[in-house]
């Protein structure tokens, strides 16, 4: 009874806080799942009690995984039993993303007959989106007189502007003008008043690909990925890059400088020289 009511008590601050109603259904999830670990009382948990279950689920479960959970338990520790954490997280992977290539991104595209497919495709890339910004992009967000798009809360809430390609406003009055959407632009076909699900983009990217007979392994965030990677190769500012993808840190957007080839296909390799 006393752990449901400190659970109680940690979903209302989330609440009070304006937090995601996702991240309050995961923090009390994961917290759940710690307190059935340790089959402890609530007052008598320690810091090595968290070590132990962080160290297990770094057995089965990724580095951001881990360190999502020590943010849930951290929160309610510190916020709600007033208890001071010190907990080192493990070091997150410094994996280099893979992109597409320009031929690889145009092949995607030619491979995908139908129009609101190819349209989703076409805003993943041209903007640079999230698959959930994607989604649920509405016919009020389009500013096509301006050629912007307007993200509302994005990710930490985030609202941001968009250039629109005079391309691709060309084919999104197309597809409106052909598919008379209401409300979502890339509905899903039972109701057009429901935007689709990130399973079915990641089904529409993965059937494209297949198509287009790319060998790589992509999905949504690749195209995101490839946005940012050919405008930093054509010189676009770093920092502009980082406004358009909404990144709050310019180190996240850096990424990119590792990814990118344009420097390094200039370098004459020595054996050449030979």
């Amino acid at each position: 009874m006393e752990e449901n009511n400190y659970l109680k008590k940690l979903k209302q601050e989330m609440k009070s806080r304006g937090l995601k109603p996702k991240t309050i259904k995961s923090y009390i999830y994961y917290n759940q799942k710690f307190l059935n670990f340790t089959k402890k009382d609530i007052k008598k948990i320690n810091e090595q009690d968290i070590k132990n279950y962080i160290s297990q689920i770094l057995e089965k479960q990724t580095k951001i995984t881990a360190n999502f959970i020590i943010s849930a338990l951290k929160f309610f520790y510190q916020e709600i039993l007033k208890k001071e954490l010190n907990i080192v997280r493990p070091k997150k992977e410094r994996k280099i993303p893979s992109i597409l290539t320009k031929n690889e991104m145009r092949s995607l595209i030619e491979f995908t007959p139908n129009l609101k497919h190819r349209l989703f495709i076409e805003f993943l890339y041209g903007c640079g989106l999230r698959v959930s910004e994607a989604i649920k992009i509405k016919i009020s967000d389009l500013l096509l007189e301006e050629s912007m798009l307007h993200i509302h809360k994005g990710k930490n809430d985030k609202d941001r502007l968009i250039p629109l390609d005079s391309k691709l406003v060309e084919h999104i009055k197309n597809f409106i003008n052909i598919n008379k959407p209401i409300n979502y632009l890339f509905f899903t076909n039972r109701n057009i008043n429901k935007p689709i699900s990130i399973k079915t983009a990641q089904m529409i990217i993965k059937n494209s690909s297949k198509k287009a007979g790319i060998k790589k392994n992509v999905h949504p965030h690749t195209l995101r990925h490839s946005f940012a990677t050919h405008l930093l190769e054509s010189g676009i500012d770093i920092r502009l890059i980082q406004k358009l993808l909404g990144h709050s840190n310019l180190q996240t957007t850096q990424i990119y400088t590792h990814i990118s080839t344009a420097n390094l296909k200039n370098i004459k390799m020595p054996l050449s020289e030979l």
